[in-house]
């Protein structure tokens, strides 16, 4: 009976004691690891839009405020910075950006802001002369509406300065390539070649040869010939696409179509600490990958919230200054042309409908008005044929 006295006495005094821990623990105050003052800050919050200061500790917001109000939340460990009225707003977020296409473009040619073709042109002639013969010449950014002459070039303004290096250069909406004659005959493109489905080759109407302008699909027939980037240089595209993303105030994006090999990219930059970057990405639909991850269920918030995989991507037309956008009525300057419808709308649609019961987003390019109402209209389809998926947040990107 002694015995059992003690116990109940020692569980009643280690419970007392509990309770006093407890108390005094929450008696403790909580300190902020960072602390900005003096500062403009922009809260997104509508009963609350400015405010002087923040604390912050680990990934958390403790409290927005006055400088008063947050200066004292500063402890003996906690970081104060002085704003000095500087103005701070959330991280931004890019709800539809190419990652691996923005570093890539970092490490190739880019034509952005030029006036003409020849300006085009004496770019690559300075690669050439850097390279090997049969090295491949790429680059990215032009826009024939930017140039005197608004047509599109042909593989005659390149041929002078690249007889023995095949070339391939994207329009800027990614939409069109203008390749040489060495790439045309490297991939066997001549006026018997016939237009890929979703792909249409620009041929000149007078003779139908290639001109050396690839529109949508029809850039694989070149693009499939290019050496794939190594490892290390994917991992350094990725690197420089987010370090280009975080200097202008990007915290996270929305990565518009990626594919296994870029996934598991992804997760080993961020296992190795590699990627202090928040992706959300698309899978690049439809496709066996695509149909496979939704088989799983979304995954959200890998690696501290640095990847989520949720949603598809999938392209139901081109681009309309490539001339693809599909278009009800034909394009003004190129009459019969009414663009290009660039998926199998029923196998889209399939996944879809899979897309809505396994709780996964669907965001589908379409630009024409064509290509805007075909996509309206299965989407009303498929919500009919699964009613119970009510938060489904389909997209149609860029419309």
């Amino acid at each position: 009976m002694r015995a059992y006295f003690k116990i109940v006495i020692l569980i009643l005094l280690g419970f007392v004691l509990f309770l006093l821990s407890f108390c005094r623990a929450k008696q403790l105050p909580t300190y902020a690891d960072l602390v900005l003052v003096n500062g403009n800050l922009v809260t997104m919050d509508t009963a609350n839009p400015r405010a002087q200061a923040i604390a912050i500790k680990g990934d958390k917001i403790l409290q927005v405020g006055s400088n008063e109000e947050i200066k004292k939340l500063i402890g003996g460990e906690t970081e104060s910075i002085d704003l000095g009225s500087k103005t701070v707003i959330p991280g931004l977020i890019d709800a539809h950006l190419h990652f691996m296409g923005l570093g890539s473009a970092r490490m190739q040619l880019n034509f952005v802001g030029t006036a003409s073709k020849e300006e085009i042109i004496d770019q690559v002639a300075k690669r050439v002369a850097e390279l090997q013969k049969e090295e491949w010449v790429t680059g990215r950014g032009w826009d024939q509406n930017d140039w005197p002459v608004k047509k599109f070039p042909t593989y005659k303004d390149l041929d002078p300065v690249s007889p023995n290096n095949p070339i391939t250069l994207r329009r800027v909406d990614g939409h069109a390539s203008w390749v040489n004659s060495l790439a045309l005959k490297m991939a066997g493109i001549d006026e018997k070649t016939p237009d890929p489905p979703g792909g249409k080759i620009i041929r000149d109407p007078s003779t139908g040869k290639p001109i050396g302008v690839l529109i949508d699909r029809a850039q694989g027939l070149v693009s499939s010939l290019l050496p794939p980037p190594t490892r290390e240089r994917q991992k350094e595209m990725a690197l420089l696409a987010a370090k280009e993303c975080l200097s202008l105030g990007l915290t996270g994006i929305h990565d518009a179509g990626a594919g296994k090999e870029t996934i598991d990219l992804y997760r080993e930059l961020i296992d190795t600490g590699g990627l202090n970057f928040r992706i959300y990405a698309m899978i690049r639909g439809p496709s066996d990958f695509a149909d496979a991850y939704m088989d799983e269920g979304p995954e959200v918030g890998y690696g501290d919230n640095r990847l989520t995989i949720r949603s598809i991507k999938i392209s139901a037309d081109g681009a309309l200054g490539s001339r693809g956008a599909a278009l009800l009525e034909p394009y003004s300057d190129d009459p019969g042309n009414r663009g290009l419808i660039t998926f199998d709308e029923e196998r889209a649609y399939k996944t879809m409908v899979k897309a809505l019961r396994s709780g996964f987003q669907v965001c589908i390019h379409a630009i024409g008005d064509r290509a805007n109402r075909l996509v309206l209209d299965l989407y009303e389809r498929a919500f009919k044929e699964v009613p119970e998926a009510k938060d489904h947040r389909f997209r149609i990107e860029h419309a």
